[in-house]
């Protein structure tokens, strides 16, 4: 298998593809559209194309976000613990997806990827130090769950953060 990161420059090679945003996080890549999506510390969707990357503001979902991903219709999911809620930006606007969970509120959503088969898994990092952080799925017909919670008992109380998602193919 060939490495994926081989085309990568060696340490201090690397340059900014664009300065200047506010505090972006959460990059996700749009192969459709050769552009990159990060999310904004005052809520900003910045889509950034590679061709001529100048920063171009999409939508502003109300609150601070953290991740973004996209879905196979190319809409944003952003991760807003700004307002309390995982976002949906599409050709209609900013709508909350998910601000509750079994009857939980979403505190801090952090980080969003999708599976294979459709379903959306999602961090939330709960309440700062109160160790209630979890793992949330969204299945494709909009059911929402707990994925897990049993990393917070698994982990010093300082480690778990909830700060990223990633789907890896069965049996690695």
């Amino acid at each position: 298998m060939t490495d994926p990161l081989l085309h990568l420059p060696g340490p201090g090679k690397a340059r900014p593809l664009l300065d200047g945003l506010d505090h972006p996080e959460g990059v996700a890549w749009s192969p459709a559209e050769g552009a990159v999506y990060a999310g904004g510390e005052a809520g900003q969707i910045y889509r950034v194309c590679l061709k001529e990357p100048k920063a171009e503001v999409v939508a502003d979902v109300g609150g601070q976000v953290l991740g973004v991903t996209l879905d196979g219709a190319g809409r944003v999911l952003a991760c807003a613990p700004g307002v309390s809620a995982l976002t949906v930006v599409d050709d209609r606007g900013v709508h909350s997806v998910v601000s509750t969970a079994e009857g939980r509120p979403v505190v801090t959503p952090n980080y969003a990827a999708f599976a294979p088969d459709g379903m959306l898994y999602f961090t939330d990092a709960g309440t700062w130090e109160a160790n209630d952080g979890r793992v949330l799925a969204m299945a494709p017909d909009g059911v929402v769950f707990t994925f897990s919670s049993e990393l917070n008992r698994a982990l010093p109380r300082s480690a778990w953060l909830g700060r990223s998602a990633g789907v890896a193919p069965v049996g690695t």
